[in-house]
């Protein structure tokens, strides 16, 4: 895929059938690779880099990197260096969580 948030955003994942987008080394972002901030993770989904000083995610001060919604559940996140984000990781906690 050309960039992460279109993995994640074409994968389908349940709690009986879980899924792993691996993200090689390299640098991730809008002005070298066109990545799209925030990238959001879905429920039962894992989002795992090659290493964790290789695999780079540089929001370059425009967004937050990795937006998870309150209702998400089942999902992992590794080997990742998250840089220069608004914020690393959001979460949205909604009331009933």
């Amino acid at each position: 895929m050309r960039t992460i948030y279109n993995a994640v955003y074409k994968i389908a994942s349940d709690s009986s059938n879980p899924k792993t987008v691996y993200v090689a080394n390299g640098t991730y972002s809008s002005s070298l690779n066109g990545q799209i901030f925030p990238i959001p993770l879905k429920s039962y989904m894992n989002l795992v880099g090659e290493s964790q000083d290789g695999t780079i995610l540089d929001a370059e001060y425009q967004s937050v990197i990795i937006y998870i919604p309150g209702h998400s559940q089942g999902f992992n996140i590794s080997h990742l260096k998250l840089l220069f984000g608004k914020s690393g990781i959001a979460v949205n906690r909604s009331s009933d969580h």
